[in-house]
């Protein structure tokens, strides 16, 4: 059984179909929501292993409403319509930035909220998203720190670093911004 990424694997539950050949030309058609994500390497391979396999799985964090935030928690806030943006626009945080984010900015409507237990899960999606949208013109990723500072999310090798929107000269690793 081959393990995807949550985008990977609900757009397959949505459109799988028993001829691989037929679903793999509608995940590579331009517009069909996973054809940029096929462009890595990578997630080409493991999308094609889970048709050939016919078996997938993946992993979704618990989905919340915007009241059910708490500050010892992480989250990942999809925004649809963000500054005029055709898709939806991801923020990673605490339950404190992401709070403020959804409820005082005004900027999107919230699509979803997901909750995750530890910082580490929260990173470990985060890089994922990173690493299938890198070679992409769709890269949603932002991560919110404690302080509100906002960095829009980069990877290089396998390392995830930010910078702030208004200074992107300066990448600080992830690892050293307060979450």
């Amino acid at each position: 059984m081959v393990f995807v990424h949550r985008f990977i694997g609900q757009w397959l539950d949505e459109n799988k179909s028993a001829n691989q050949e037929e679903t793999l030309s509608k995940a590579l058609k331009k517009g069909s929501g996973i054809d940029e994500y096929l462009k890595d390497v990578v997630t080409r391979v493991k999308f094609e292993m889970a048709l050939e396999e016919g078996e997938y799985h993946y992993m979704i964090p618990k989905e919340v409403a915007i009241e059910e935030a708490k500050d010892d928690k992480y989250y990942r806030l999809e925004l649809n319509g963000y500054e005029g943006s055709n898709s939806y626009t991801a923020f990673y945080g605490n339950g404190s930035s992401i709070f403020v984010k959804a409820t005082f900015e005004g900027k999107g409507e919230i699509a979803h909220i997901y909750e995750y237990d530890t910082k580490e899960l929260l990173l470990e999606d985060l890089k994922d998203e990173v690493h299938i949208t890198f070679l992409s013109d769709y890269n949603p990723c932002y991560l919110l720190a404690k302080n509100f500072d906002e960095f829009k999310v980069t990877i290089d090798i396998e390392d995830l670093y930010g910078y702030i929107i208004d200074s992107p000269e300066v990448s600080i690793p992830i690892t050293e911004i307060e979450i």
